[in-house]
């Protein structure tokens, strides 16, 4: 009997695991920005601290800014993801993982849908386990506790 697992669960999205990706990331990107202006004998422009990436001037925010610069950032969550989609296309993730990661958080449903080569019209291919029945459930939830 052919069985395919109904879902796969991502270990590495958890909420904390994703933070200290984002802190390496910015780390790496970072010491590649002070290379540059050294090498060019400019000052270095500082990368937004993660406390940073939710401001917003007048045109762009903070974090749309830093991923247009740095897609590493991007480029590192799509392996991962990718990864999960090749080996079963239904995705599991915690609500805590969806709305405490900052990589779906930075890159927003439509950025993941897109790096899964799906659009909002396709099925959804990440499913969110939490301690209710719904999404809405649980995010009402968390506002009780």
């Amino acid at each position: 009997m052919d069985q395919r697992p109904y879902a796969t669960m991502v270990t590495n999205f958890d909420s904390t695991e994703q933070k200290r990706s984002w802190e390496r990331l910015l780390q790496k990107a970072q010491s590649q920005e002070d290379e540059q202006s050294s090498a060019q004998n400019i000052s270095s422009a500082t990368i937004p601290s993660i406390e940073e990436l939710w401001l917003k001037n007048i045109n762009t925010r903070t974090c749309e800014s830093l991923l247009n610069a740095h897609t590493s950032f991007a480029t590192h969550f799509a392996g991962i993801i990718r990864t999960a989609y090749l080996y079963c296309p239904q995705i599991m993730l915690s609500d805590a993982e969806v709305c405490d990661g900052l990589f779906f958080l930075a890159l927003g449903p439509n950025t993941v849908n897109s790096l899964l080569g799906k659009s909002y019209k396709d099925g959804p291919s990440i499913i969110i386990s939490g301690r209710c029945d719904s999404f809405e459930e649980c995010l009402c939830f968390v506002k009780l506790l």
